[in-house]
């Protein structure tokens, strides 16, 4: 039940209450929830100031419904136990039933927990939609990041990747998300690719326009690498250029903005995986000193990964045959990433 079109005799709490309905639409519920309460608080201490008691009524009403808007239950139920029902006009008699009933329902101490078990539920059904379907109906219930990120991920699972991508910058910029939002799009994009690259690409270049990130291009320039491999000898050419472009860029990456050790430990193998891919290529290109130094690199981040010791010492035997022999073991290396660079949520792990 929105209210917000009710505020007219009160400017600044329809004001904040229009905010946060902007923020709720933009995932900033810490931002909503803070709006919404300041409409509550305006329109309570307007109701104390009403003589009339069916107006005074109908604005602890309305202040109780901003209340619940922005996820504060227990402030609505306790605003509840103010309100006469009986002097409420008959039309917000009858909502402010139905409401009096979703307040006790959400006020409960067990009802957060409960959301999450649905949740856990459906996503191991793999019922994304139907999750997206119950965290717009109960925002609150995780952090504003938390939020971000299992909407992100929902949407990349129903190939909606353009709202994947938007979910994933909120998550980056509201910034309490459980996992690194780029670390989460690169290996999405690395195991969306091992089902089909198109879809990696598509999901790339939104990714790239709306999470910028060295880790993302490095991811893209893997999927241009195994879209070239599929291509036909005419356009493989121009997908190889975009490989090596893509990783010129990706190669700025700045290893210490990964603090977590084991968050760093799967960029450090993504990275070694790119390198490893642009090597091959730039061997495909007759351009064996880059490519050798490209490989040396790559073992060098990755000393105890034998693919990458198995790939540098194809490059090094100079064999023209080099490229396609270690086509298996770039694929089986970014098998092996994909998941756990991608962390999938965990929702036994959200905290009330």
């Amino acid at each position: 039940m929105r209210t917000v079109t009710t505020l007219e005799s009160d400017p600044a709490a329809s004001i904040a209450a229009s905010e946060a309905e902007v923020a709720l639409a933009d995932g900033d519920t810490a931002r909503a929830r803070e709006q919404f309460t300041l409409a509550g608080d305006l329109l309570k201490s307007e109701a104390e100031s009403i003589r009339d008691s069916m107006r005074r009524n109908e604005q602890l009403f309305l202040a109780a419904s901003q209340y619940f808007h922005g996820g504060e239950y227990e402030q609505a139920r306790h605003l509840c136990g103010r309100i006469q029902p009986h002097l409420l006009s008959s039309i917000s008699r009858s909502a402010y039933s139905r409401f009096l009933m979703d307040v006790k329902e959400r006020s409960r101490p067990e009802y957060a927990q409960e959301i999450k078990d649905q949740l856990l539920k459906l996503h191991s059904a793999r019922r994304f939609e139907a999750i997206l379907s119950l965290l717009k109906i109960h925002p609150f219930v995780l952090r504003p990041g938390q939020l971000a990120y299992y909407r992100a991920d929902c949407c990349e699972e129903i190939g909606d990747y353009r709202a994947a991508a938007l979910f994933l910058s909120d998550a980056l910029r509201i910034g309490d998300a459980p996992f690194s939002p780029h670390c989460f799009a690169a290996g999405a994009i690395l195991t969306l690719g091992i089902r089909s690259r198109d879809k990696a690409w598509e999901f790339a270049k939104h990714l790239m326009e709306l999470l910028p990130h060295s880790l993302i291009d490095l991811s893209a320039s893997l999927t241009c690498y195994h879209q070239a491999s599929a291509a036909s000898e005419a356009d493989r050419p121009q997908l190889l250029n975009q490989q090596l472009e893509l990783f010129a860029t990706g190669r700025q990456i700045v290893l210490n903005d990964f603090t977590n050790a084991l968050e760093l430990a799967h960029v450090n193998y993504l990275v070694s995986l790119a390198y490893q891919a642009a090597a091959l290529t730039l061997m495909r290109f007759s351009r064996l000193d880059d490519a050798r130094e490209l490989a040396e690199f790559a073992v060098s981040l990755m000393p105890t990964n034998p693919y990458a010791a198995a790939v540098r010492d194809l490059i090094l035997s100079g064999d023209e045959i080099a490229p396609l022999s270690a086509e298996a073991a770039i694929q089986t290396q970014q098998r092996r990433i994909a998941d756990s660079l991608s962390k999938r949520p965990d929702l036994h792990s959200i905290s009330a």
